[in-house]
């Protein structure tokens, strides 16, 4: 399935940035009006399955491993835009710099397991739906190495696990993610 888009923007905005910022296969033509507005005109391809969620993967040391089949999970902080099983995820990478190029490799997904977990310093919680309770798990501990190897994280640790949450994704203590498993469609 193949549509157009036609996004408008003021003069002074700069279009290049903006046509890069569309995941298109090619800008079909682009012009101005006499109100000083420019507008472009993009071809994008749509898989034909709708997504329920899209979301980037810009962790380098995985992202080969996800489009192998051989990654099926991720950690993300829990959004505004609730997920459940059974959702289709459009996952992606980029072809430059994130937000400012192109998408790169697309892959749908549909979510079999969703785990909630709220992230501390010290170690994180996971909630149990059985019990009704969080259990908690030091990240030093071999659950905690588990979930780093399942994500991909280059080392395999919890420690690096802990690190990227907290460093890479600007985290705050207390925060909840879900961990992500899916199946590829």
């Amino acid at each position: 399935m193949s549509i157009y888009v036609i996004h408008s923007w003021k003069e002074e905005e700069d279009m290049g940035t903006l046509i890069n910022s569309y995941p298109s296969d090619e800008v079909i033509e682009s012009w101005s009006n006499v109100k000083g507005l420019k507008c472009a005109m993009f071809w994008m391809i749509v898989p034909d399955e709708k997504a329920d969620h899209i979301m980037s993967f810009t962790y380098e040391p995985k992202i080969d491993r996800v489009w192998s089949g051989e990654i099926t999970q991720t950690i993300r902080r829990k959004g505004k835009t609730e997920k459940k099983v059974g959702d289709k995820i459009l996952f992606h990478t980029w072809t430059g710099r994130p937000y400012r190029s192109k998408w790169g490799k697309r892959l749908l997904v549909e979510i079999e397991e969703l785990i909630t977990i709220q992230i501390f310093n010290k170690g994180f919680r996971v909630w149990d739906e059985v019990d009704d309770i969080w259990v908690w798990y030091s990240w030093i501990g071999s659950f905690a190495q588990h979930l780093a190897e399942l994500d991909g994280i280059d080392p395999p640790t919890g420690q690096e696990l802990a690190r990227l949450l907290f460093e890479l994704n600007k985290s705050k203590e207390g925060e909840e993610y879900q961990i992500i498993r899916w199946k590829v469609l």
